[in-house]
Formats: C-alpha cells, sequence, structure tokens
C-alpha cells in the first residue's frame, strides 16, 4: 500500500507543478513516468519477498534477439506492394515461426515447450 500512495503523492506532484507548463504532453510523460516508477518499486519489492532470480539473459537478451531474427527473416521476403489479408497471415505466420526457431536454437525454450 505504501507503494500506491508514494506512487500517488509523486503525480499529484507532478501534476500540479508540470501540467501548467507542459498541458496534455506532460500529462502524458507524468503518466508514463509514474507506472514505470510503480511497477520498478513493486518489482523490487515482488523480488525481495519472493527471493525470485530473474535470468536476464533468457527471459530479456535472447528473446529480443529472436524478435530482431524473426525481423530479419520477415524482411528477406520482400513486399510485392499487394497487401491482402493472405499476405499478412503469411508473415505473420513466418515471424513467429521465426521467434520460436530461433529460441529453440538458442535454448531459451525447448521443443516441448512449444504445443501445436
Amino acid at each position: 500500500m505504501l507503494t500506491n500512495i508514494l506512487d500517488l503523492f509523486i503525480t499529484i506532484s507532478f501534476i500540479y507543478f508540470i501540467l501548467p507548463i507542459q498541458g496534455v504532453y506532460g500529462y502524458i510523460v507524468i503518466l508514463f513516468i509514474s507506472e514505470i516508477l510503480n511497477f520498478a518499486v513493486s518489482l523490487g519489492i515482488l523480488i525481495k519477498e519472493t527471493k525470485f532470480k530473474f535470468d536476464f539473459m533468457n527471459w530479456v537478451i535472447k528473446p529480443g534477439a529472436a524478435i530482431a531474427f524473426a525481423y530479419f527473416v520477415l524482411g528477406m521476403f520482400k513486399n510485392n506492394g499487394n497487401d491482402n489479408l493472405f499476405q499478412f497471415i503469411m508473415q505473420a505466420i513466418l515471424f513467429i515461426s521465426s521467434y520460436i526457431i530461433f529460441l529453440i536454437l538458442s535454448s531459451c525454450i525447448e521443443k516441448r515447450d512449444v504445443k501445436l
């Protein structure tokens, strides 16, 4: 509850000081900062209380690389300018397949984790 009170206090303070200067853009930035702060503090408390071990390599780096790889594979198949539903579905299937294959090859997930 203390986290939410801190979040509320900071949000109201930012709104009081920044909103008159920046307007709607400032309000959007205030909400963004407030939510990031609330998430970071809540995550820190969760990790501390549960003694959770965060695997940065398998949960952030490898999936990020898999997204980049899938985007690269998708880019190899140029769009011929004919945007239709079939082409969109095929590109989505190619992207998802490339992503899952890279995750398997990088030992981020195992074949048994993928259920079709």
